[in-house]
């Protein structure tokens, strides 16, 4: 169900619960107080983010957070709500902290070569998909420089969707080279993606750990593109 159809959902049935207030009133149940049960337990998915440690810190893109005050982390064990422990409107980054470890963490390697229409995988989520609109998909990836500013150039096999934002893009052997942040056109192919180094640069700034990877890791077989599946979930809003 896309978002639009879900806020017309609960709209009309709060619209009901509101029209039945007459029969609910004599029986003592209070429908403002009846309603507020469905809208926390409706959160819209904004966009999709990773943890980078297993202590349970999460990137995600900082416009995936908007102005949501309660963001969380929708994972198979549960919804976990998280803390904004460091945002960057101009890099466009954002660290939910949550209270649960992680069994998996994007791996990262500091100076790691600049990828030139190198072979990628996106693992994504859509925007109100929650946990079943899970997808995988292939592309290339080339880096460009900003001036302090990294990114990637992404040309992915399918469409840059709504729910995207916030998805890492990791290479053959598993390493995160980026973070999907901005497709050029609605539905497009192409995307920007915040480079790996940059990524890093901000974490280290916040004092945030990351798992880094061995840096004999590119003499190991190649991954499976669903490597990232285990540290990669919906980012949520509990209104």
């Amino acid at each position: 169900m896309g978002c639009a159809a879900a806020r017309l959902v609960i709209g009309l049935i709060l619209g009901l619960l509101a029209r039945l207030e007459p029969v609910l009133e004599p029986l003592g149940l209070d429908w403002g107080r009846a309603a507020t049960p469905l809208l926390a337990h409706a959160p819209i998915s904004q966009g999709t983010g990773f943890f980078v440690s297993r202590d349970g810190d999460f990137v995600t893109a900082d416009h995936v957070l908007g102005n949501c005050r309660r963001p969380a982390v929708e994972t198979p064990a549960g919804v976990l709500p998280a803390t904004v422990v460091a945002r960057s409107g101009s890099r466009d980054l954002a660290v939910l902290r949550t209270e649960r470890p992680s069994l998996a963490a994007a791996l990262l390697l500091p100076r790691r070569p600049f990828p030139v229409r190198e072979r990628i995988t996106i693992t994504r989520y859509r925007s109100c998909g929650g946990l079943a609109s899970r997808g995988i998909v292939a592309g290339h990836a080339t880096a460009m420089r900003f001036g302090s500013f990294g990114a990637l150039a992404v040309t992915a096999e399918q469409p840059i969707v709504g729910g995207n934002s916030g998805s890492p893009v990791i290479d053959s052997h598993g390493l995160l080279l980026g973070m999907i942040v901005a497709r050029l056109v609605h539905e497009s192919t192409s995307a920007l993606a915040v480079d790996a180094t940059t990524i890093m640069a901000f974490l280290d700034e916040h004092d945030i750990a990351f798992e880094t990877a061995p840096p004999m890791l590119f003499l190991l077989p190649e991954r499976s593109p669903a490597s990232a599946v285990p540290y990669t979930f919906p980012v949520i809003c509990l209104h």
